[in-house]
C-alpha cells in the first residue's frame, strides 16, 4: 500500500470513527432526556435502566476517543505532521478535500451535541438534588414526629434516681 492510500484509508477510519461518536452522541442525548422525565415522574426502576445503558455508551465513547486519538495521531506520522499529537482541526487544516469539510461538520456536530449533553446533564443534576431534599425533608419529618419539643418528658431513670434520692432524704429528716 502506497502512502497516500494509507493516508486516506486513514481518513476514511477517522470518518467513520468521527460517525459513530457523532451517535454516540445522539443516543446518549435521548438517554438524558428519557432520564429527565423518569426524575421528574420519580420512576427508579426506568432510572435505574437509563443510568446502566448511559454507563454503557459512556464506556463505548471512550473507546471511540481513543481509537480517533490514535487514527488521527497515525496520520500525522504518516504525513509527517509537524506535531506530535494533531487533533481534527489539524487534519481539517490540512487536508484540502470534501473530506475535510465533513470531517469539520462531524466536529462541529460533535462539540454541539457536547454542548447539548452537558446542559441536559446539568438540569438532571439539579432534579436529582432537589429530590433528595424532598427525601431529607420527609425523614427529619418522620424522625421528629415522635417528639414534641415543646413539652417536658421525664425519663423512667430520672424518675427512678428521684424516687431513690427522696427515700435517701427521708431517712436524715
Amino acid at each position: 500500500m502506497s502512502s497516500i492510500e494509507y493516508q486516506l484509508s486513514l481518513l476514511t477510519a477517522l470518518e467513520d470513527q468521527l460517525v459513530r461518536e457523532f451517535r454516540a452522541y445522539q443516543s446518549l442525548i435521548l438517554l438524558a432526556r428519557e432520564e429527565r422525565t423518569a426524575l421528574a415522574s420519580g420512576d427508579i426502576h426506568n432510572l435505574s435502566a437509563l443510568v446502566e445503558k448511559k454507563d454503557s455508551l459512556i464506556d463505548e465513547l471512550m473507546a471511540l476517543e481513543e481509537l480517533r486519538v490514535a487514527t488521527v495521531k497515525s496520520w500525522g506520522s504518516a504525513t509527517d505532521f509537524g506535531t506530535q499529537d494533531p487533533t481534527i482541526a489539524d487534519v481539517v487544516n490540512a487536508v484540502d478535500t470534501p473530506a475535510s469539510s465533513r470531517f469539520n461538520r462531524l466536529r462541529e456536530g460533535i462539540l454541539a451535541l457536547v454542548d447539548e449533553l452537558h446542559d441536559l446533564n446539568r438540569g438532571n443534576q439539579a432534579l436529582v438534588v432537589a429530590a433528595l431534599d424532598r427525601v431529607d425533608a420527609v425523614r427529619t419529618f418522620f424522625v421528629t414526629m415522635g417528639s414534641d419539643p415543646l413539652t417536658y418528658e421525664v425519663s423512667p431513670a430520672a424518675l427512678l434516681s428521684n424516687a431513690q434520692s427522696s427515700c435517701g432524704l427521708e431517712q436524715w429528716a
